[in-house]
């Protein structure tokens, strides 16, 4: 009787050190899943940040300068705002010169048969002052 408890328990632990294997697997393969999608998410980030270096890098060598009507200059804002109110621009009015208000400067100066040059000079923020309330 003793042996046949002996070989039960001996089965027991057996069976019980498989269910543990088995649960330590799938948690592996659940953690290698996890490190997977870290790392495509790292390389994302890596793209965006060099997408955003370039940006920089172009902003400082392709500066965006306020207009200047007479005496009249336009600030970063105005500037904005006479996009948006032109229908070129749809982001927000936060003074801040980034690649939506760049592309919105050389879509208004392309269609108003001005130089696409991105800086908005005399001429520009002449036909921007149209714009504006």
């Amino acid at each position: 009787m003793l042996k046949v408890i002996s070989v039960v328990f001996f089965i027991l632990c057996l069976s019980g050190c498989a269910t543990c294997s088995k649960n330590t697997d799938v948690q592996i393969k659940n953690l290698q899943a996890e490190l997977g999608q870290a790392k495509s998410e790292l390389q994302q980030k890596d793209e965006q940040i060099k997408i955003l270096e370039k940006e920089l890098n172009y902003s400082k060598t392709n500066p965006v300068s306020t207009g200047e009507v007479g005496n009249i200059k336009l600030s970063v804002k105005q500037i904005q705002e006479g996009l948006k109110n032109a229908g070129y621009y749809d982001g927000p009015i936060d003074g801040k010169i980034g690649k939506d208000t760049r592309r919105a400067i050389r879509g208004f100066q392309e269609a108003n048969g001005l130089k696409v040059d991105g800086i908005v000079g005399s001429q520009t923020a002449l036909k921007l002052k149209e714009f504006l309330k």
